[in-house]
């Protein structure tokens, strides 16, 4: 009996201790820190997705150029980055991103892929 009232008080002082740290200094934080830690925990891991999948995309950039300096291509073809670009436009409006960042954002991926594509292609060259 003495134990359940011992253990008793030592859930009452945790739970204090625990409701005490989740609350100090948040007076004037309408979000409370375990949630905004979850929020954030969730963020980073969709932050680690994010660059694990434009990782494989500039692989595949490579795989790109080195067909593209292989068959003496080059590596910017135009009307095949505009289509892709209209596609994510269209992809992201359906989930509340705006042209303007879709556009920003798959130029910056462009940009990357092109100099991956070049590099190989001045690699090719050499040989």
């Amino acid at each position: 009996m003495r134990f359940k009232k011992v253990l008793t008080a030592v859930f009452i002082i945790a739970s204090c201790f625990f409701m005490q740290e989740k609350t100090f200094g948040q007076v004037n934080n309408p979000v409370p820190t375990d949630t905004l830690t979850v929020y954030r925990s969730q963020i980073d891991e969709l932050d680690k997705q994010i660059i694990a999948l434009l990782g494989q995309r500039m692989q595949l950039a490579e795989k790109v150029g080195i067909y593209k300096a292989q068959h003496h291509l080059p590596a910017l073809q135009q009307k095949r980055f505009d289509a892709i670009l209209q596609k994510n436009i269209e992809l992201g409006r359906h989930v509340n991103l705006s042209e303007t960042f879709i556009t920003e954002m798959m130029h910056a991926i462009h940009k990357e892929s092109l100099q991956k594509e070049n590099a190989i292609q001045a690699s090719y060259q050499k040989e």
